[in-house]
């Protein structure tokens, strides 16, 4: 059998050294590679996902809100739906494909700081009124997505989590298990006519 090949080939301490460095150790450092990148994904995208509200109850603090957008130029735009609007100041923000702004018309989320309301630049109507939120970075970039990416990309860092969890514990089993099969080589008697796993003088 192979496993008998290894002891005798092996010895006890060398079958323990392969299992763990072949098969614990690269688990366990995938596991906490996959663990990692979770973390930060969702340390990316939950506080997105906890902001959100609808634009009509827009308020002083970070904010994450959906609607249509409606360029300004000079990476500025309005947010809009439902006849409320916002003030976006994107300063810096990282927008997909190095686009200088979101597609006018085109329906994304917005989430940044509500800081201030200022003067609606496209006006009053009897809908909206004569000031609006403003939203920017205030330290840190806007973030601007199609609207579901956040949660989606949430969910997905949860499932990754998991799974990195489950690959700790395989990672721990195999460990547990190398450890258990050299102590039944070491102390405990085989039955006439198995291998003989010690070394060949």
């Amino acid at each position: 059998m192979l496993v008998e090949s290894l002891f005798n080939t092996l010895g006890e301490l060398g079958v323990l050294v392969v299992g763990v460095l072949c098969v614990a150790l690269p688990l366990a450092l995938a596991g906490l590679a996959l663990r990692r990148f979770a973390m930060a994904r969702r340390q990316r995208w939950q506080p997105v996902v906890e902001a959100q509200r609808p634009l009509r109850e827009a308020r002083k603090g970070r904010v994450s809100m959906a609607g249509t957008w409606r360029s300004l130029g000079d990476r500025q735009g309005v947010l809009e739906a439902d006849g409320v609007r916002v003030l976006v100041d994107l300063g810096d923000a990282a927008l997909p494909n190095a686009a200088a702004a979101p597609l006018e018309g085109a329906r994304v989320l917005v989430s940044g700081w509500a800081t201030r309301e200022v003067d609606d630049p496209r006006g009053a109507d009897y809908r909206s009124g004569a000031r609006v939120w403003l939203v920017e970075g205030a330290g840190e970039p806007v973030v601007i997505s199609e609207e579901h990416v956040p949660a989606r990309s949430l969910r997905r860092a949860r499932v990754l989590s998991g799974m990195s969890l489950g690959v700790l514990a395989l990672a721990l089993a195999a460990m547990v298990s190398t450890g258990a099969l050299c102590y039944r080589a070491t102390h405990e008697p085989w039955e006439p006519g198995g291998a003989d796993f010690s070394r060949e003088e």
